[in-house]
């Protein structure tokens, strides 16, 4: 259950403010909270940015999850205003096993290093390296600035496929789709908001889960998420992602 947070949730969570701190939970109607997102401020350097987002189980989803928590790190640079991944890297811990995914973006060679290290018990369990079968230059952090943002002010209902690295187990790739008007009135009644836009983000399905996964952010004109869910969740329904601390940090 908590792995899914980690291949999708992630994506929705980085607001469009380049300095700040935010606090999303996750709730479940039938079992309280699930989890906490901690996005922390963005550093920026020229044209270089860093981003850092906390994830941590909560509730009877820590129980599960045996109190898991997941550190993503972005970095990489702005190029005519599109953002480049040049490294991601996520650190994962559950009870007594630990593990760290880093991605390695090679422009030059249009490909992807992966490097994947776990360790169990204080020993090195498995240590992999190998290349991407795509290459793309977005991971999560990038897609939701350079596509998820702008379509704030969509009018018209959209949809498309992009590569993401991250996303290996549905092929790499993300739909982003804005819904008709229809659609579009039912989500935000749903998350009992008035004015927002709609996004859903899906993953395609395997064969055999046929069914993509959904997620329904509602975002503002800036783009900042003001309230999701995730529907359909295993064992806990529908699973709400809700703003409850936000923190402007003024650039010096």
């Amino acid at each position: 259950m908590f792995r899914y947070f980690h291949i999708l949730l992630l994506v929705t969570l980085f607001s469009s403010y380049s300095f700040g701190y935010w606090v999303y939970e996750l709730r479940s109607p039938l079992l309280g909270r699930l989890g906490k997102v901690t996005i922390l401020p963005n550093t920026k350097k020229g044209n270089k940015y860093r981003v850092e987002i906390k994830l941590e189980s909560t509730g009877i989803a820590a129980f599960m999850a045996h109190n898991r928590r997941e550190k993503y790190i972005s970095e990489g640079k702005i190029h005519k205003g599109s953002y480049q991944t040049k490294r991601m890297k996520v650190r994962h811990k559950s009870g007594k096993l630990n593990q760290v995914d880093e991605y390695k973006f090679d422009y030059r060679r249009n490909r992807i290093k992966r490097h994947k290290i776990r360790w169990k018990r204080g020993k090195v369990d498995k240590d992999l390296t190998d290349y991407l079968k795509y290459f793309t230059t977005m991971d999560a952090i990038a897609l939701y600035k350079n596509i998820i943002i702008p379509l704030s002010k969509q009018n018209n209902s959209w949809r498309r496929s992009y590569l993401v690295a991250g996303m290996e187990k549905s092929g790499g790739r993300v739909i982003v789709t804005v819904p008709d008007k229809k659609r579009k009135e039912y989500e935000l009644k749903k998350l009992g908001i008035k004015n927002a836009q709609i996004v859903i983000l899906s993953s395609p399905g395997t064969i055999l889960k046929k069914k993509n996964r959904e997620m329904i952010l509602a975002i503002n004109q800036d783009g900042v998420v003001l309230k999701g869910r995730i529907p359909n969740m295993p064992i806990v329904g529908n699973v709400y992602i809700i703003l409850t601390q936000h923190k402007s940090i003024t650039k010096k």
